[in-house]
């Protein structure tokens, strides 16, 4: 099974309607193909755009949190504080966050693919010969 790496904006749009595409949409309906991973930021960026959409009352936090869970999205381990910070040269040097750089090693790390919202982090990803899947 095809390892996937999974970004916030991807996996957000497969869960708030505003924020779907048809891409996205007929993009979902592969994910039982592939083993979905992401780097230990997503749990973060994901819990603050859960609670986001339901301040904005755009989603009820716990069933947002329940069709989250129910991707199935394997969380790999934090980093140790060095390793992030060795990021760093590689987030400027292709003009990414921190953040986006983490979903960047992790599928350099896994020769996995890459799903994603953001041109920037799909335009690196390409950069590292990264197979990419827009779902804009």
């Amino acid at each position: 099974m095809r390892s996937l790496v999974v970004d916030a904006s991807a996996a957000i749009a497969w869960l708030v309607d505003s924020q779907s595409s048809a891409r996205s949409t007929d993009f979902a309906e592969t994910l039982p193909t592939y083993r979905l991973i992401a780097p230990d930021v997503f749990a973060w960026e994901m819990a603050n755009l859960l609670r986001r959409f339901a301040v904005a009352k755009v989603l009820d936090l716990e069933e947002g949190s329940a069709m989250l869970s129910a991707l199935n999205i394997t969380h790999s381990s934090a980093r140790p504080a060095r390793q992030v910070y060795e990021l760093a040269p590689l987030a400027r040097d292709v003009g990414l966050s921190l953040y986006d750089a983490a979903y960047l090693a992790l599928a350099v790390e896994a020769d996995a693919e890459l799903v994603s919202r953001d041109t920037a982090l799909l335009t690196a990803a390409r950069a590292h010969a990264i197979p990419c899947h827009d779902l804009n």
